[in-house]
């Protein structure tokens, strides 16, 4: 059997942060690893095929020779053993395929968000595509235990690939490097969701602006990227303009805590906040800022928090102003977080990765 130094691995997927992270996990482990990009991504660069074309090859098999031709080559060519895809069902119709071409790769999904959808039939429609791709997957990986035991509730039918529960982490390069360790006179909370509503990408549950207003009410000072829907002049509103990542995690600390919420209620179906971990909160924990969460709903948030103690859950702005008054106890939560955020890192979770793809060998 190979031992982990000679094992090759590549991702496949868009070229995000998560990509990042997979790198920084297996920086430590495997012998060489290659990146790919998904069908999706593909068509991106490639913009040859159709929108038609495009949909089809996301939602049921990539329908492009050159790209499944350029894969299986750059597969061929690094002697790839494990090929790990990521990001929501986009490399779901990659993986079976190249699972088809190339039988002796072992495929792995890692499943950083599932489902995307926040209705009932469009959570049934990719619960059906998860299925579909059990058939082919070897190995699959779970962002929290929440994620895991849906999909073992829910998705799998005769085949159980092997499984893998690794919390999703940013890379130690981008943590903080400055704590922030003055505090402001007044109560503060910052947000980094989305507040560009009139996006194409933007979805109900990302208007939180009745949470919003109820906390500025209370006279807690909002931080939050700029926008013309949250243009209303509060004098408790602290827009700034929107920053790359790393310039933002480099500011948070000199808030009291990063609000993590969405708007659950105008959601037919919120599962998707019950078992995923957003990358906002990846964002504020690498930042080394408490979270304020509301204290119902969020299995998944809450259950990668689960050795991070410097969270504030609230049942109303009101309870979290009450909470945020108290200046000592926000001071010490803030120092907790500080010295916390260094357990979440995307290297820490290499020993994790490296003995998964062991089992799979």
């Amino acid at each position: 059997m190979k031992d982990i130094k000679s094992i090759s691995v590549a991702t496949l997927g868009p070229s995000i942060d998560h990509q990042k992270s997979l790198l920084a996990m297996l920086s430590n482990g495997v012998g060489s690893v290659i990146t790919l990009p998904d069908s999706h991504s593909f068509y991106n660069i490639d913009s040859a095929p159709s929108r038609f074309k495009k949909i089809i090859g996301k939602v049921w098999k990539p329908d492009n020779k050159a790209y499944l031709e350029m894969i299986c080559q750059k597969l061929d060519d690094s002697s790839t053993d494990v090929i790990i895809g990521y990001w929501g069902t986009n490399p779901i119709s990659d993986l079976f395929s190249i699972k088809k071409l190339r039988p002796h790769i072992k495929v792995v999904l890692m499943v950083l968000c599932h489902p995307m959808s926040l209705n009932n039939l469009g959570i049934r429609r990719q619960n059906f595509m998860m299925q579909r791709a059990t058939a082919s997957l070897d190995g699959i990986i779970y962002p929290s235990i929440n994620m895991a035991e849906y999909f073992n509730k829910t998705i799998y039918k005769k085949k159980m690939p092997c499984e893998a529960i690794i919390p999703p982490c940013w890379p130690q390069a981008f943590q903080a490097k400055k704590n922030a360790r003055e505090l402001k006179d007044e109560s503060n909370i910052v947000f980094i969701g989305r507040t560009d509503l009139s996006g194409k990408t933007v979805h109900l549950a990302d208007d939180v602006r009745p949470l919003m207003n109820s906390i500025l009410a209370q006279g807690i000072d909002l931080y939050h990227g700029e926008s013309k829907e949250t243009n209303d002049n509060n004098l408790h509103r602290k827009a700034f303009k929107p920053m790359e990542q790393k310039a933002l995690i480099e500011t948070m600390s000199y808030y009291d805590a990063s609000l993590l919420a969405y708007n659950t209620e105008a959601c037919k179906n919120d599962l998707r906040f019950h078992l995923t971990v957003p990358d906002r909160l990846i964002t504020s924990v690498s930042a080394g800022i408490p979270i304020a969460i509301p204290s119902e709903g969020y299995g998944g948030a809450k259950s990668y928090l689960k050795n991070y103690p410097a969270i504030f859950e609230f049942d109303s702005a009101c309870h979290l102003k009450s909470m945020l008054a108290d200046r000592s106890h926000v001071r010490e939560l803030k120092n907790i977080a500080w010295e916390a955020r260094e357990r979440y890192t995307a290297e820490k979770q290499g020993d994790k990765l490296n003995s998964f793809i062991m089992s799979l060998m």
